[in-house]
């Protein structure tokens, strides 16, 4: 394989070809510059990587979640309620607050977000 790769390279540059050892050198060199880090990372950089999650939206202040203007409910994706209480996925969320919360027949979680102080 190194043989093939070796033979384009020559090619695409449309010099003479060079030696085998002189083209691992310039492979080599452009790895080094290019800092690419190869295999698996380390077991501290595993640690510090940032997982994959999305942040937590943040909740809105309470002078505007409990106003009672402009709360008005809007069907779209599925999302976990975002009452603290609640552990249920909702299509619903506030159009104003952008929180999804739960209203159904056994749970009203937009209600309650909207009017207790504490959630």
């Amino acid at each position: 394989m190194p043989t093939i790769v070796f033979g384009n390279y020559s090619l695409m540059l449309q010099e003479k070809p060079m030696k085998l050892s002189e083209f691992q050198v310039v492979i080599a060199e452009g790895l080094i510059k290019a800092e690419v880090k190869m295999g698996r990372p380390s077991l501290e950089e595993a640690a510090n990587a940032p997982a994959n999650r999305a942040q937590p939206s943040p909740h809105p202040c309470n002078d505007a979640r409990l106003d009672n203007v402009g709360h008005m409910i809007q069907y779209g994706s599925r999302q976990w309620c975002k009452l603290l209480s609640c552990h249920q996925k909702s299509h619903f969320y506030c159009i104003k607050c952008n929180m999804h919360l739960c209203i159904n027949k056994d749970r009203n979680c937009f209600m309650e977000f909207h009017t207790k102080k504490t959630i």
